[in-house]
């Protein structure tokens, strides 16, 4: 299994000072909000190393198929299985995103936000299907971007903190690369539903992400300070 070396993630950071209020507010404000995020993050991502990114797996997938393919009608059941992340080509932080938000009509209410991309993440799983005979292969399929948006929310009223982290897979129309290569796996790649491994990649979010997340801010990074009738720099 490989591991993602933390200096391999890369901080896009150049126009950071961004502040949002659902309208502007311009005489308050966090201190170093793009700072904060960006350590959250990095130390997100330094505690993915430390519990193994083999962590990231993926639920089975079962596809059933009574169509005509080639000419031919094809019927049949594929299951995809053991899915897991093989391996991700670098990792940033999208500079827009890193923003600080305050509410106007929940006074003392303030998010800070970020989102972490992953750039050509490749999932791999085993294949067992009964078209024209029982058949078993491998195969990865590339996503070439995966986003996971960052929210830590205080509530300056009771001093409360709280985390969420939401992933999200934009639609690719990559081919499956099945071991090996034949008749059938032509069939599997024209009949391959690209987002079946949506769901499970989304749910890496709340089921590993965030709880690491929220580890990290409640007890390691210090929230921004707030500044009032302070400049915006």
């Amino acid at each position: 299994m490989f591991k993602l070396n933390i200096s391999n993630l890369l901080l896009v950071i150049f126009a950071l000072n961004n502040i949002s209020v659902d309208g502007q507010i311009n005489n308050v404000r966090l201190v170093d909000h793009a700072d904060y995020m960006i350590t959250v993050i990095q130390k997100t991502v330094e505690e993915f190393e430390n519990r193994e990114w083999c962590n990231f797996k993926l639920p089975d997938v079962v596809q059933e198929i009574n169509e005509v393919i080639f000419g031919q009608e094809t019927k049949g059941t594929v299951k995809y299985a053991n899915g897991f992340l093989v391996s991700v080509q670098h990792l940033d932080i999208m500079q827009s995103t890193v923003q600080q938000f305050w509410n106007r009509t929940h006074p003392g209410l303030v998010e800070v936000r970020g989102r972490l991309r992953m750039h050509d993440v490749t999932v791999g799983f085993d294949i067992l299907t009964n078209l024209d005979g029982e058949h078993r292969y491998s195969g990865t399929y590339r996503h070439p971007m995966v986003n996971f948006d960052f929210t830590v929310q205080k509530d300056l009223n009771i001093d409360e903190l709280s985390v969420s982290v939401i992933g999200s897979v934009p639609n690719s129309n990559n081919l499956v690369r099945f071991l090996p290569e034949d008749r059938i796996t032509d069939i599997l790649n024209t009949v391959y539903n690209r987002a079946s491994s949506t769901p499970g990649i989304v749910d890496w979010a709340f089921e590993i992400i965030q709880p690491i997340a929220d580890e990290i801010v409640q007890n390691e990074v210090q929230f921004p300070i707030v500044c009032y009738n302070c400049p915006v720099r």
